[in-house]
């Protein structure tokens, strides 16, 4: 939708399979390439249980989302859902957690760790003058990719998809029929602790699909695509993530636990030799790229509804009058994302970006309960949840338990970035 008299509004054109795409890489990310290692160090061969306790929470969230995002199709996904549920402060402090902190910090992360890959081959990427270059080319090339179109944008993506998991799949086929299934075997279960532990480090490689959701202003049939789409991108992430898992610590055993920070190199060059090795490495490159692209195509859809809303300035929701794209969100997003990089300072802002990821999905559960309540919610097509409020519950309960792992400053901090992220409707006297 776009405030009348503005010019053109966004265009649905996005399909299940588009959907699915998008969610698959904004999930995948480089944090598969290192989290079997560290899962089986914490619970050895009882690490599967926690991929599949985490695959439960991520259903849950995935539902929730579905519903309330499917109800409200507009621009910025999760944050349209909120400022219907809760207002404009609901929509401030989604919006601006979403773009900023699941997205921007998250991104520049990523393409930190892009530049550190490739400084191997080119060691002045690692820092100084050409690294600036390099990220100031980069996310140049992102922001033109996604104005001049959506469809385009997801051209790159299927090109990039079918380059960073063609080994991860290559590295499954392969390494199945290789597994030991003594290597699988455990003894005893791990305390409650311990998978809690284990779940939690594994959540954040699970997250992404909300970044996935913002395009919902350009998705067609929300009703049917927002669930079939999630749903399916989180299905095949799923199982990704538990053949690398299973495989990992079938052909490596003990191993697995002591390959450090590259446990899916380890396991390529096991299968594979030293030709192994590097084709990981290539698939880590390419694995940064998707998510990327994946990110600057649906994040700054958040940057564009708070623009539209007057949460951020209104020149945030402009569309492009030949391409129908939000241009100035946009480059805006693909700016912040530059500078975060480029300063080297967001390392230790990453917390932030887990912690307000949790807090949004929080809100979320709630807005589905919210919007249940609202007549005219509930007599729009959308996706409803099957047994009632149970789901929507079952997930407030387990994220506050989530929540409430974390250490007082940690909590203090993730209070602090949500007023921050409140701010621009309070000072509107919402």
């Amino acid at each position: 939708m776009s405030v009348p008299g503005d010019g053109p509004a966004l265009v649905r054109q996005i399909g299940v399979g588009g959907l699915a795409l998008t969610v698959v890489n904004m999930i995948v990310g480089v944090g598969i390439f290192g989290l079997p290692g560290l899962l089986a160090a914490e619970l050895g061969p009882a690490a599967i249980l926690a991929y599949l306790a985490c695959g439960v929470l991520a259903a849950l969230i995935a539902l929730c989302l579905a519903e309330a995002v499917s109800r409200v199709p507009e621009a910025g996904g999760v944050m349209a859902a909120s400022g219907a549920a809760f207002g404009p402060v609901g929509a401030s402090v989604v919006g601006n957690l979403l773009w900023f902190a699941s997205g921007a910090l998250a991104s520049a992360a990523i393409a930190a760790l892009l530049l550190n890959t490739l400084s191997v081959f080119v060691p002045s990427l690692s820092g100084g003058p050409t690294r600036v270059a390099f990220l100031a080319l980069l996310y140049l090339t992102l922001a033109w990719t996604n104005v001049v179109g959506v469809q385009q944008s997801l051209r790159a993506t299927i090109v990039v998809s079918i380059l960073k998991f063609t080994p991860l799949v290559l590295l499954i086929l392969v390494g199945l029929p290789q597994v030991e299934v003594a290597n699988l075997r455990f003894e005893t279960l791990p305390s409650a602790g311990e998978l809690s532990a284990g779940v939690i480090i594994l959540f954040f490689a699970f997250q992404g699909g909300e970044g996935a959701l913002c395009t919902s202003g350009e998705t067609r049939r929300p009703e049917r695509t927002i669930p079939l789409g999630l749903g399916l991108g989180l299905l095949l992430v799923g199982l990704l993530y538990l053949g690398l898992q299973t495989v990992g610590q079938g052909v490596l055993g003990d191993g697995l636990a002591q390959a450090g920070d590259a446990p899916l190199v380890a396991i390529g060059q096991a299968l594979f030799g030293s030709a192994g090795a590097q084709l990981i490495l290539f698939a880590t490159v390419m694995s940064v790229l998707g998510v990327l692209m994946v990110d600057t195509l649906s994040m700054p859809r958040a940057l564009y509804g708070l623009g539209e809303r007057g949460l951020l300035p209104r020149a945030l929701s402009r569309v492009h009058p030949t391409w129908r794209t939000p241009h100035v969100a946009i480059i805006a997003y693909a700016t912040v994302g530059f500078l975060l990089a480029a300063s080297g300072t967001f390392r230790q802002l990453v917390l932030f970006s887990a912690g307000g990821t949790l807090a949004m999905h929080l809100v979320t559960a709630a807005a589905v309960l919210k919007l249940r309540r609202d007549p005219a919610m509930v007599a729009r097509p959308g996706f409803r949840i099957p047994g009632g409020v149970l789901v929507p519950v079952l997930t407030l309960v387990v994220i506050a338990g989530l929540l409430w792992t974390l250490t007082i400053p940690e909590l203090a901090a993730l209070a602090l970035l949500c007023v921050l992220a409140a701010l621009p409707a309070l000072r509107r006297g919402s």
